[in-house]
C-alpha cells in the first residue's frame, strides 16, 4: 500500500540533489544492535567533512520532517522484528 508513497518520495529526493535516498542509523533495541532505516533529508555531504549539528536539509527534507513522512522506511524494521509500533509507555515511534 505504501509503494507508491515511497516511489513518489524517492523520485523528489533523487530530483533535489545527489545521494542516497534512504539512510541507516544503527541503533540498540531490545534483541541487540539493528539497522534503522528512513528517508534522506539533508545535503549529501561527505560524512568527515559536515559535524551532525550543521548538517543542512533540503526542501524536500524539511517536508519530510514536519509530515514525519521520513520515518515511514521504520515499517521495515518494525516487519522484521526489530522495532515495535508501540513502545512499553505506550507512545507511537510515529508521534
Amino acid at each position: 500500500m505504501l509503494a507508491p508513497l515511497f516511489l513518489l518520495v524517492a523520485l523528489a529526493i533523487r530530483w533535489e540533489g545527489p545521494g542516497p535516498v534512504f539512510v541507516r542509523q544503527t541503533c540498540l533495541g531490545r534483541r541487540g544492535w539493528f539497522e534503522k532505516f528512513g528517508f534522506r533529508t539533508t545535503v549529501c555531504e561527505p560524512e568527515n567533512l559536515t559535524q551532525v549539528w550543521a548538517q543542512r536539509s533540503t526542501v524536500v527534507g524539511e517536508f519530510l520532517q514536519f509530515t514525519r513522512i521520513d520515518r515511514l522506511p521504520q515499517i521495515l524494521n518494525v516487519l522484521r522484528g526489530e522495532m515495535s509500533l508501540i513502545d512499553r509507555e505506550g507512545a507511537s515511534f510515529l508521534e
